[in-house]
């Protein structure tokens, strides 16, 4: 994949999260069970920042009863607009900011800051190229703490039995003349490898494309040691619990920054 159609992917991403905002909103409203582990690093005074953050969607499963700092950033402005108007009267008053995590240093509100944890729920997967993958951690890896902490999910793609799956698009794809795939998204179907999915969000009346890549654990584990970062878990997972990589839904993989006497 060439660094321009790169760049259009993620260009596409943002334009379609801006798009199905507040639909898209409307579909995350309950707690995640895949995100319960989490808590379980969760005390007292820590400060969370949560890139990809949508609506704000993790508060819903952080325990109402541990006093902590949040911190949300998401690339498309109008879920920032969602999320503030959700959270709007949250007594643990949650701040929001427009971000990129292929930037996050360019945040004004970011800069000079460290946290505890850091969560990315199906971010990277949206990152189409490795080299942006491995920028994207690396930005993070900038504001963890030593010893901090990344809780890092996503989608997973290979799932055998799913309407999501690797398998059911690129038969799609396979089926789609690539000069109707170019003009419809202006780059050629033959750039794609087998991981990478243009899907269709669809809800009422819309129906946009957005793109994922589909990680295995042991990718993941490699691009985290290239952003210096060490794999603490990794696993599939489905409705919270461990699952092969034919039946779980995410994967959920958990690394730390290690500190200078580590």
């Amino acid at each position: 994949m060439t660094s321009e159609t790169a760049k259009k992917i993620c260009a596409l991403n943002i334009q379609t999260y801006n798009r199905i905002a507040r639909a898209f909103s409307d579909t995350r409203t309950r707690p995640w069970d895949d995100l319960t582990p989490l808590t379980t690093y969760l005390s007292d005074g820590m400060s969370i920042l949560d890139i990809g953050c949508g609506n704000g969607r993790i508060l819903t499963a952080l325990p109402q009863d541990i006093s902590f700092h949040y911190t949300g950033v998401d690339i498309s402005a109008a879920l920032i607009q969602e999320a503030e108007r959700i959270h709007e009267h949250d007594i643990r008053k949650p701040q929001f900011f427009i971000g990129d995590v292929l930037s996050l240093q360019d945040v004004p509100d970011l800069q000079g800051k460290q946290f505890d944890i850091v969560s990315a729920v199906a971010v990277l997967n949206h990152i189409p190229d490795r080299a942006l993958q491995i920028q994207a951690l690396s930005n993070v890896r900038l504001f963890l703490k030593p010893g901090g902490l990344l809780f890092l999910t996503n989608w997973n793609l290979l799932q055998i039995q799913a309407r999501k799956s690797v398998w059911r698009y690129t038969l799609e794809r396979y089926r789609t003349p690539d000069s109707v795939w170019q003009k419809k998204y202006g780059f050629s179907k033959k750039e794609l490898s087998f991981r990478d999915c243009l899907t269709t969000w669809k809800s009422g009346a819309l129906a946009e494309p957005l793109y994922y890549y589909s990680f295995t654990l042991h990718e993941l584990t490699r691009l985290c040691r290239a952003a210096s970062l060490r794999m603490q878990d990794t696993y599939y997972s489905k409705h919270g619990k461990h699952a092969h990589w034919w039946s779980g839904r995410n994967t959920v993989a958990v690394a730390r920054l290690l500190d200078s006497k580590t």
